[in-house]
């Protein structure tokens, strides 16, 4: 129980984390928080939450374009792929769009 306690706070911390982030236009530490949330995810079970590990995966590539990574970007796009997730860049791009403008909403 204590265990599941801590995953749950640390989920709504990192959610905090890439939002606030995001918000403040502080790229780089977005697309890192979520490249970690992804790992953290990860870590839980390969089926636990893939989806979303993918989804932030994703973020994080597209918050490390966004801030001119290119490098990290071939790296994460890379450890996408070798994870069995297919990359589709519009999709991508599209949902990286709606996320950033419904952060900036709230």
């Amino acid at each position: 129980a204590l265990e599941r306690k801590k995953h749950a706070t640390a989920d709504e911390l990192y959610k905090k984390a890439i939002v606030y982030t995001a918000r403040a236009g502080h790229m780089h530490h977005a697309a890192l928080f979520n490249e970690r949330y992804s790992d953290f995810l990860l870590q839980k079970g390969p089926y636990y939450a893939e989806d979303e590990a993918k989804y932030r995966l994703e973020q994080a590539i597209h918050y490390y374009q966004e801030w001119g990574a290119e490098a990290k970007v071939e790296l994460l796009q890379k450890k996408l792929s070798g994870l069995g997730f297919i990359l589709d860049s519009n999709k991508l791009r599209s949902e990286a769009m709606t996320m950033t403008m419904v952060s900036l909403m709230d």
